[in-house]
């Protein structure tokens, strides 16, 4: 974790070309033990069934558990999650009566180290899957880079692996990625 600005799982050169690595930082206290962490719930949107919301217990939130552009059926994301560019993605959510685009830190709150290709809870999510396919793509997250002046750019999160991938998209016009909102 780079405290400075909030990135996990990154690696930087170090002396002489070798890879260097960010500190550790050491916390006390019970692990969450993670089985009981989401339930389900049931909330008005579009023709969704029934449970088609997570409830995150550690953090409070709650969640869509599809991609936005799909459907929960009551077992599964269907249709085609909708990619946008970030002014179209920060437009959409501000569509959705009582939802938001997420920040980077509840964005990144989800993401699940346990899981590989993609780092998400299935159950929780099952929109990253299809059949014996994986979607591995980046989802927008409401915050703006320190780093990006006066461009507009904002943070994202990869949940391809179990290492984390948060960064800046430096093609903000190019970048079409995904939304999960959040409220």
């Amino acid at each position: 974790m780079a405290f400075n600005y909030g990135a996990t799982g990154f690696t930087f050169p170090g002396a002489g070309g070798a890879l260097g690595f960010g500190a550790v930082r050491l916390v006390r206290g019970n692990a969450y033990a993670g089985s009981t962490r989401f339930t389900f719930e049931p909330i008005s949107y579009g023709v969704d069934a029934a449970n088609n919301i997570a409830v995150d217990s550690l953090t409070g939130l709650k969640w869509r558990r599809c991609s936005e552009g799909q459907n929960w059926n009551g077992t599964n994301c269907v249709g085609e999650a909708t990619s946008f560019d970030l002014f179209s993605a920060l437009a959409h959510a501000k569509l959705k009566d009582g939802w938001r685009l997420p920040d980077i830190r509840e964005l990144s709150s989800i993401h699940d180290k346990s899981e590989r290709a993609p780092a998400i809870n299935p159950v929780v999510f099952p929109d990253v899957f299809v059949g014996a396919n994986v979607r591995l793509s980046s989802y927008w997250s409401s915050s703006p880079s320190p780093f990006s002046g006066t461009s507009g750019d904002h943070w994202y999160v990869q949940f391809n692996n179990e290492r984390q991938v948060v960064g800046t998209n430096w093609q903000l016009m190019d970048a079409l990625w995904k939304l999960r909102l959040v409220r």
